[in-house]
């Protein structure tokens, strides 16, 4: 079966000065073998801003688990992750690692469920940041 694309969605949005932000989950998403997940980044403010952004899902329909984990950004940015997933499903030794978030510039080879959100946490002294995150869903 060839890739294709399915559907671009804008996932999330940041304006103004924003500290930790969780944006709204997009569902039906479970039937896609590719996700490309797109930054579009400003930092405008504050002393030594950085942004941490995260992609989680649902493994169970009720839990949010960490699926990958930007590089933390410090400057204006346009980047992409691509996410393939590679499993149909997570072992119980896997299991208690899904509970902590993954470390910067990772993807975890996990499944996913039928639910997608981006996390973001910043740091520094007041941070101000305007950022736009897309997702393609690839089937």
């Amino acid at each position: 079966m060839s890739t294709g694309f399915f559907r671009r969605v804008l996932l999330h949005e940041i304006t103004a000065n924003a500290t930790n932000s969780t944006g709204t989950g997009l569902s039906g998403v479970s039937h896609a073998k590719q996700v490309v997940v797109f930054t579009d980044i400003t930092l405008g403010s504050g002393t030594s801003p950085t942004l941490n952004v995260l992609v989680d899902t649902k493994l169970d329909g009720t839990s949010w688990i960490n699926l990958a984990r930007f590089a933390v950004f410090t400057g204006n940015s346009v980047e992409s992750a691509a996410i393939v997933m590679n499993k149909e499903t997570v072992t119980a030794s896997e299991m208690p690692l899904m509970e902590i978030d993954a470390g910067a510039g990772t993807i975890r080879n996990i499944p996913w469920g039928d639910e997608f959100r981006i996390r973001t946490t910043s740091g520094g002294t007041t941070p101000s940041f305007t950022a736009r995150f897309w997702i393609n869903l690839l089937s």
